[in-house]
């Protein structure tokens, strides 16, 4: 096995004057330090507003912040994700020039209530699935527009793959089996589910046996989340300064099957740029490659999604997923997005044909709206 640990709806009712050549609307960007998910959600929705600005002749300016304090510009519009999103948007809420769109992974009973009348936010952006009759009804009560998504929005192109895997490490005319090795979830109370070493192990079954199927070459890299909690005491490590265990009993169990030359590993280090880009790239770039990717990881689905061939994504489930990971798994699955495979081995759902709703960009559809609300009279 070779380590790589370095790889290479109401809205606020505002009237907006500007003109064509001179005007130019700030967009904030409300980042995380640890929620690399949603910094990729909100800088995909960024990216796809500037185009549809741009596509009727306003100019943007995007502005990437960590700060919570920070006092934005007139008219300019300010994006949000995720629990610590929310607590961002409360310190700004009275600067009611601003136009505010949230972003969500998943959806919380709490959130709508957690903000004041008024002002309020312009829209929020939220997986499909997880729009219930009861959060309907709250929005209405709140004055919240939703946009339902199929999946989250995502900041990558084809063409970044692509870019990615020729300036990597990865080696060229090679078919890859890649797989990205699960993380522990925590839910809005801020209690941990843990994806365990006992589950990795049988994931590592399924994978050796694939490997003896297809002779694939096998591209493992882990997330910010793999081995994140420890079991003992639920508190967060630093395991990413090394390896964790989840990762180590995965390639232990591994290498009894396959042979150590036929195993690419890189480790996610969080000062180092990860090597998924380029990974996607290897599957999309090399015919007959495969990619294996944790049921929970919701942003990684929707960008293989729309980027990578139905036949070629493969989702498996586990313990650490919740009820809402479960449910959008079973989404994809219906709309022949993806296949899933079981700890036997046995593939399920396998799609021969891309769905044409599969290919829907998320984060344009987020961009319509926030484009049609923005400039609404």
């Amino acid at each position: 096995m070779r380590l790589f640990n370095k790889p290479f709806v109401l809205p606020l009712v505002v009237t907006f004057f500007y003109s064509q050549s001179t005007y130019s609307i700030d967009i904030y960007l409300f980042k995380s330090q640890k929620y690399l998910g949603d910094n990729n959600c909100i800088q995909g929705a960024a990216n796809a507003i500037t185009r549809e600005f741009h596509y009727h002749g306003i100019k943007t300016n995007i502005i990437n912040t960590y700060e919570a304090n920070i006092k934005v510009t007139k008219n300019s519009i300010s994006l949000f994700s995720s629990v610590e999103g929310i607590t961002k948007w409360n310190n700004i809420k009275q600067q009611n020039t601003t136009f505010s769109v949230f972003l969500a992974h998943q959806w919380w009973d709490s959130l709508l209530q957690s903000l004041p009348d008024k002002p309020s936010l312009n829209l929020i952006a939220v997986p499909q699935y997880t729009i219930s009759s009861a959060i309907k009804e709250l929005a209405i009560k709140y004055g919240v527009p939703l946009v339902g998504t199929n999946g989250v929005c995502g900041n990558l192109q084809k063409t970044d793959l692509i870019k990615a895997y020729e300036n990597s490490s990865i080696p060229r005319n090679t078919t890859y089996t890649l797989v990205l090795l699960a993380g522990d979830t925590q839910d809005t109370a801020g209690n941990w589910k843990l994806y365990s070493q006992k589950e990795a192990i049988k994931l590592a079954h399924v994978i050796a046996k694939n490997y003896l199927e297809t002779g694939n070459t096998i591209l493992v890299t882990n997330g910010p989340r793999t081995g994140k909690i420890v079991l003992a005491n639920g508190k967060e490590t630093n395991v990413h300064h090394d390896l964790d265990k989840v990762s180590q009993v995965f390639l232990a169990e591994l290498e009894k099957k396959v042979p150590a030359k036929k195993i690419l590993f890189y480790n996610f280090k969080y000062d180092s740029p990860t090597i998924l880009t380029a990974a996607m790239g290897a599957v999309l770039k090399n015919k007959g490659s495969h990619f294996y990717i944790p049921g929970e990881s919701i942003s990684t689905i929707s960008q293989a999604i729309l980027l990578l061939p139905a036949s070629s994504i493969i989702l498996y489930e586990h313990s650490a997923m919740s009820k809402l990971h479960r449910d959008y798994v079973k989404e994809e699955l219906k709309l022949g997005c993806a296949s899933t495979i079981d700890f036997t081995g046995k593939r399920n759902n396998v799609a021969t044909v891309t769905n044409k709703k599969c290919l829907v960009n998320q984060c344009d559809l987020i961009a319509h709206s926030v484009y049609s609300l923005y400039t609404k009279k």
